[in-house]
């Protein structure tokens, strides 16, 4: 049996294969993982306020919760319709109970959640419905809570 030497061996190629499929699952998983945020942000008009600014984040901080409140009172939370509208309480799931379940997930320390809030409200929404959604908030000792507005001028 003849024995091959280097020479005669052909140069080793890379399969670049498995790296393209990775690469290819992570657009993927990105783009998935952008529509799923965006669901959180309803289109809302929300009010105009100069001082308006993000809020810096904290290392290890979990996201708050996005309640938005439409022009017609109804509430949403991560694209789901609920109401705080006693009048309309067969409609729709109650947002209490709702807000119950998000409370125990994220759990307490000392008397109060650790759950954060983050309300946007359509600016011709009626006070009313907003605050049903803070006496929920508070009913549930959920204590930090933001309001959204819109720090650009345009009206």
């Amino acid at each position: 049996m003849r024995r091959s030497r280097v020479e005669d061996l052909p140069e080793p190629r890379r399969d670049l294969t498995p790296m393209i499929d990775v690469v290819f699952l992570l657009i993927v998983f990105f783009m998935v993982a952008t529509e799923l945020t965006n669901l959180e942000l309803e289109e809302l008009a929300l009010p105009r306020a100069d001082q308006a600014r993000e809020p810096a984040p904290e290392l290890g901080q979990v996201p708050p919760l996005v309640i938005n409140v439409l022009e017609d009172g109804e509430v949403r939370v991560r694209g789901r319709r609920l109401t705080s509208d006693p009048a309309r309480r067969g409609q729709a799931p109650w947002f209490s109970d709702h807000l119950r379940t998000e409370v125990a997930v994220a759990g307490r320390e000392d008397d109060a959640s650790r759950l954060e809030v983050t309300l946007r409200v359509d600016k011709d929404a009626e006070f009313g419905a907003v605050q049903r959604v803070f006496e929920a908030c508070c009913e549930h000792g959920v204590i930090k809570t933001r309001l959204a507005a819109d720090p650009s001028g345009e009206r």
